[in-house]
């Protein structure tokens, strides 16, 4: 399975707009995720899931996840069978999403496979909720209409599924500022606004003013912030802080009247902008990298469609590459990828 894996990351540079390629990834993270009996958090997992049939709603971290559970007890599903539903679930959440917002999803499925591909099969919580978060960007990126009027409908859809797989999994919720920022922030001095809102949030941790919000809102999570990150934190921040330089780098190239399917560029560049606002976030616990993994995905998609653009020169592609391939070398390392798909893969 492993070198099918590679042979699909290759495939999927190459035939970039195949469905049948596209079906082949969907089945085959079906199977690797669905069937596994062991790996990283299998137990976790196996015994949150046993012990939800007889807890209670109040006994919960994440209510919403909590019924996802109900629901498959409901089912009277085992825990295989419960394992095989949930990967089909956020997979054809994940994948419905992918496809609404690229015509090109094959290339961003190869970069997701090498991450944060081991990391989502894993960790079944964030995938789920990740997955919601895809599907919700369709409507994120139409929060307008043909007269540059607030779409109400697509805004409140948007802000329904991201309360909703906040409720599967905490930190999602970043992605409900995110979506605040998003629709709200002018394009005028855009990243001077954004380095504005970075300053304002890491002034609100160090003064312990956000954590104590945070506890207020959810006393359950409260030990993400419970300690503060040593130096290792440096490593998430620097790679951060090249996902935004590229995404700057990007836009200082191309122009704006380039589309990727329904959406122009420009859309993908501005939500990948406010990558930086996790950044204050580092100096709590270095796991909330994986808040990045949306972000991750949308400069997939960019990616994917820059990289094979005819007006673009040679030397600016290299470098694109080049940074595409730092950033992606430093996840599969730094987040022991490998590692964790070695952990469940057949």
């Amino acid at each position: 399975m492993k070198y099918l894996l590679l042979i699909l990351i290759i495939l999927g540079l190459f035939f970039r707009k195949s469905k049948i390629l596209t079906i082949l990834d969907y089945l085959f993270i079906i199977y690797n995720v669905g069937t596994r009996t062991s790996g990283v958090d299998f137990d976790v997992y196996r015994n949150e899931y046993l012990w939800s049939a007889y807890s209670k709603g109040s006994d919960v971290r994440y209510i919403g996840f909590y019924y996802v559970e109900k629901f498959a007890h409901s089912l009277g599903f085992t825990l295989n069978e419960y394992l095989l539903f949930m990967v089909i679930l956020s997979c054809s959440i994940f994948f419905i999403g992918l496809i609404r917002v690229t015509d090109k999803p094959n290339a961003a499925l190869s970069l997701f496979f090498i991450y944060p591909f081991g990391h989502e099969a894993v960790q079944t919580r964030t995938f789920l909720a990740d997955s919601i978060i895809v599907f919700s960007l369709y409507y994120l990126f139409q929060n307008k209409n043909e007269n540059n009027c607030f779409n109400i409908k697509n805004i409140c859809i948007y802000f329904i599924l991201a309360f909703l797989a906040s409720s599967i999994h905490f930190l999602a919720a970043i992605y409900i500022i995110v979506g605040i920022l998003y629709i709200f922030l002018s394009d005028k001095f855009r990243e001077v606004n954004i380095v504005a809102v970075v300053t304002i949030i890491y002034l609100l941790i160090v003064t312990n003013i956000l954590p104590r919000m945070i506890i207020n809102l959810n006393p359950r999570i409260g030990y993400y912030i419970s300690a503060k990150t040593g130096i290792g934190m440096l490593i998430p921040i620097f790679i951060t802080i090249i996902m935004y330089f590229l995404n700057l780098y990007i836009k200082s190239i191309i122009k704006y009247s380039l589309h990727i399917f329904h959406f122009n560029l420009k859309t993908y560049l501005n939500f990948i902008d406010l990558v930086i606002i996790i950044l204050p976030l580092f100096c709590y616990d270095v796991t909330f990298t994986r808040m990045l993994r949306v972000f991750l995905i949308v400069e997939y998609i960019v990616f994917s469609k820059v990289l094979f653009l005819k007006g673009i020169g040679k030397n600016n592609k290299v470098i694109i590459s080049l940074m595409m391939i730092f950033i992606c070398s430093a996840f599969f390392f730094y987040e022991n990828e490998f590692e964790i798909l070695l952990s469940f893969m057949k």
